[in-house]
């Protein structure tokens, strides 16, 4: 497991112990690592909507959104 990997799943234990500030940065970190994971903008956009963050939860569920569009014309 990458280190990507590994913040991912620490965002997503403290996703499910709704630890959201935490949870947000693990998803940071982990994006930071790899930007191109869709997935990871999808878990932060979640965090974001059950923190109130709304515009933060767009632009994470648009970018989650063109990187799933981006995979699909490369196929």
């Amino acid at each position: 497991m990458d280190s990507a990997d590994l913040h991912f799943q620490m965002g997503i234990n403290y996703f499910s112990m709704k630890d959201y500030a935490n949870a947000a940065e693990e998803i940071s970190q982990a994006i930071d690592l790899n930007n191109e994971c869709a997935e990871y903008y999808l878990l932060r956009s979640e965090i974001y909507k059950k923190m109130g963050l709304k515009e933060m939860e767009n632009e994470d569920f648009n970018m989650y959104w063109f990187i799933v569009q981006k995979r699909k014309e490369e196929q």
